[in-house]
């Protein structure tokens, strides 16, 4: 089975996976452990990632441990047609590695609002006893350390940032790295440094018009439609939803990057027409780093 070493050297921190699917409300794919215990888990709109890359990583930002692993992925239609891909097993191994870096985050925004405000950076060592001191630095994307944590003896077991410099100001959006040195009593010094990750303080922007606000779907050619102008950012991914009075989603849409121009015939996710009354149009979208906007 194919190995891999998340252990941040750049020689096969990663493993890759490649993908080609039908066009399906939603795909599912998870990541085994040797056990069935899922470790990571992915889901796409419509159709899935054509390529995704895996770098060890749990849903919950720690770095899994050394074993075999298994990929898989699958969708259900409307119809109840369940479709899956076979198995893909997998090594995931660090076992030669002194000492690695992982952050719990691909993107976080130290805007105080409550949601991805902190990254939580954590070394592993083989070795945790006869350490004489350490050292961790936060480089941005050009190599300059912008925040250091020192200390002698054991290391923490987390370092939290919160996206502020040494001398407490706060940094511009963009990609940092964090790196570890450690220097052992036997003069032994390993290091590691983590993926990179985004630090992100800008809300996706989104401005929304419809052209109409009562239109009468009756295919007498005379406003059949009503058509809503999207001007937006662009993200990972936009999500519009028709809600009827009651507040119950009548017709879900989503969009990767940007939103277009959407025209709503008054129909339903299956194609029934909507009953007669009031709807409203809601445009939504988060970004990796949480930040949100409606």
């Amino acid at each position: 089975s194919e190995v891999f070493s998340p252990n941040g050297d750049d020689n096969k921190d990663t493993i890759t996976f490649y993908q080609e699917t039908s066009r399906e409300e939603l795909w599912t794919a998870v990541i085994a452990d040797a056990r069935g215990q899922i470790v990571k888990s992915f889901s796409w709109r419509e159709n899935a990632e054509s390529v995704i890359a895996w770098d060890g990583r749990g849903d919950t930002g720690a770095l899994s441990p050394d074993g075999v692993y298994e990929y898989a992925i699958r969708s259900t239609d409307r119809a109840g047609n369940t479709g899956s891909s076979p198995k893909i097993m997998f090594r995931l191994s660090t076992e030669e590695t002194p000492v690695f870096l992982t952050v719990d985050l691909d993107a976080f925004s130290p805007n105080a609002d409550g949601v991805k405000d902190r990254v939580r950076i954590t070394p592993q060592l083989r070795v945790t006893d006869g350490i004489s001191s350490y050292e961790l630095l936060v480089k941005d994307a050009a190599g300059t350390t912008v925040r250091s944590f020192t200390g002698r003896g054991r290391t923490e077991s987390v370092f939290v940032w919160d996206g502020l410099s040494n001398d407490g100001k706060r940094l511009p959006d963009g990609r940092y790295r964090a790196e570890i040195r450690i220097l052992y009593e036997n003069g032994n010094t390993p290091s590691a440094r983590s993926g990179e990750f985004l630090l992100d303080t800008t809300a996706p922007k989104a401005a929304v018009t419809a052209d109409r606000k009562l239109f009468s779907p009756d295919g007498d050619g005379s406003k059949d439609t009503v058509t809503f102008t999207q001007t937006v950012s662009t993200e990972e991914i936009w999500e519009g939803k028709i809600i009827s009075a009651y507040g119950s989603v009548v017709r879900n849409y989503f969009w990767k990057g940007t939103a277009p121009t959407l025209t709503w015939d008054g129909t339903d996710e299956a194609g029934n027409r909507a009953p007669d009354g009031v709807y409203r149009y809601e445009l939504s979208s988060a970004d990796t780093a949480g930040n949100s906007v409606k």
